[in-house]
Order: C-alpha cells, then sequence, then structure tokens
C-alpha cells in the first residue's frame, strides 16, 4: 500500500498515512511509470507489453535463423560491420589520424599554419579519445611540434 498512490473516493489525494480508512481511499490508481524505478527497469517493461500485445509478431525474418555472417566471431562487431557503422572512439581515432595527417601535409608544402592553435585542438582530440577508448594500451600520445611525423605514423 504505501507504492501507490492514495487516492480519496472524493477525488482529492492525501500524502499523509495518519488515520487512513479503507472506506475514505480508493487505493487503485498507481503511481507514475518512472517512479521508483531505474530507465533499464522502464524499458524492459515496455518491451514486455509490447511484446504481450504482439507488437513484434510481424516482424521481417521472425522466425528465421539468423545469417551466418553474423555469426561469425563477435556477433555486435559483425553486425555492426555489415551496417558500415564505427564505435564514436574508432570514428574520433580516424578524425585525428586525418587532422594530423592534414597539419602534416600543410607543413611539407609550407603553408601558413597556427601551429600551436592546430596542435592544441588536436590535443583536445587526443585526450577525449584516450578517455573512451575501450583498452588503455589503445591510448595514443599527444601531438608536440617535434612529434608530428612520428605521431602520424603512430596514428596510421
Amino acid at each position: 500500500m504505501s507504492e501507490e498512490i492514495l487516492k480519496k473516493k472524493d477525488g482529492s489525494h492525501d500524502s499523509t498515512s495518519q488515520n487512513i480508512s479503507e472506506e475514505a481511499y480508493d487505493v487503485k490508481e498507481k503511481p507514475p511509470r518512472l517512479a521508483g524505478q531505474n530507465f533499464t527497469d522502464v524499458v524492459e517493461e515496455l518491451i514486455k507489453e509490447h511484446e504481450k500485445k504482439g507488437g513484434f509478431d510481424k516482424l521481417p525474418g521472425k522466425g528465421k535463423p539468423i545469417d551466418a555472417k553474423y555469426l561469425k566471431g563477435d556477433v555486435f562487431t559483425g553486425i555492426i560491420k555489415h551496417n558500415h557503422v564505427l564505435p564514436p572512439w574508432l570514428e574520433l581515432q580516424h578524425e585525428i589520424r586525418d587532422a594530423i595527417r592534414g597539419l602534416f601535409t600543410q607543413m611539407e608544402r609550407k603553408e601558413d599554419v597556427d601551429l600551436p592553435n592546430e596542435i592544441r585542438t588536436i590535443n583536445q582530440k587526443i585526450l577525449h579519445y584516450n578517455k573512451i577508448v575501450p583498452r588503455s594500451i589503445l591510448r595514443k600520445s599527444v601531438l608536440r611540434t617535434d612529434n608530428i611525423s612520428e605521431c602520424l605514423k603512430e596514428w596510421e
């Protein structure tokens, strides 16, 4: 009874628990869906409700085996690769590599480059990359004016 909202039969609500009589209150009203639940529990509940209502009955491929190409190695990785999706850390890795490559090319061509600003921008991305990369062994060193070519090799 403590999990339910107490609603008087006249329609008004009462949050006190003193002098509660069954005749004066209607205890059928449920609390809002998120009250006291975490997001995962709510999502699981919604999925179960949808399943009970038959919401998954007409999906294409229902009842058919999963294609073997998805089951080789890591299933998640296979699905990701098949759909040409990269995890955020890998997208960032490519972005950093391209930025270092572009900076290196500009320097080789002796183009006018705001080197400190470019390095600062790339290093911010590297620091973010190092925070989100799944394994510490994949972390990379920051860029300096004296190690741009070495960093380019490290990122390629």
